[in-house]
């Protein structure tokens, strides 16, 4: 999805991957309150809780987790989730064999406005998303440009490098996809095109 992860071994240790990979698929979703139902059918089911955090999602504080289902657990949890409303699960069948991934949602309420808090600001952006881990320190938000990926990377790598913020990709202002550093905080932006417009990303790990 996303062209900068061959990237990541240059970073620090504690731009935590999975953070990422967790954030970026809840921007695909909607957010939901989660249903006693469903938490009943992941409790029964079993499976291994590898990841937990407190969290935010547009503003809302929640419980973020990741089960991973194998074997007869895997069985469990299709049979469960054929019963309940998946509204506020993310469910990410694995490629390698009958192992699915959950990660569920607690407490979030649809509808609420993005946070801002702790993202450089960019010109000619309507937020549309927002998530923190901050047990990470890790923060995202999503949203719109009304230029193409590279215009509007253009435009984001100049309001950084104003800003204080240094590029750390090579040719940061002419590809889709580049990481920006100031002291130890680290920023990712990444464009993708749209209709009108492009879609755009920004994480911040501080």
């Amino acid at each position: 999805m996303f062209p900068c992860f061959p990237l990541f071994p240059l970073l620090k240790k504690t731009f935590v991957l999975l953070a990422f990979f967790i954030f970026a698929n809840i921007a695909a979703a909607d957010v939901f309150m989660r249903t006693t139902a469903a938490s009943a059918a992941l409790n029964g089911a079993g499976g291994m809780t590898v990841y937990s955090a407190d969290a935010e999602i547009n503003g809302s504080p929640v419980k973020l987790a990741v089960r991973i289902f194998a074997g007869e657990s895997n069985r469990r949890l299709n049979d469960a989730l054929a019963r309940v409303s998946r509204s506020n699960l993310i469910v990410i069948p694995s490629p390698i064999g009958p192992t699915t991934i959950v990660i569920s949602i607690d407490g979030a309420m649809r509808g609420g406005a993005p946070s801002l808090a702790g993202i450089p600001t960019l010109p000619d952006f309507t937020p549309g998303f927002s998530a923190a881990n901050h047990g990470t320190k890790t923060r995202m938000v999503s949203g719109a440009s009304p230029f193409p990926p590279a215009e509007a990377m253009r435009s984001a790598a100049a309001a950084l490098t104003r800003q204080g913020w240094h590029p750390a990709t090579p040719g940061a202002t002419t590809t889709t996809c580049a990481f920006f550093t100031k002291g130890n905080s680290i920023v990712l932006i990444s464009a993708a095109p749209r209709e009108i417009g492009s879609a755009l990303m920004v994480m911040v790990k501080q």
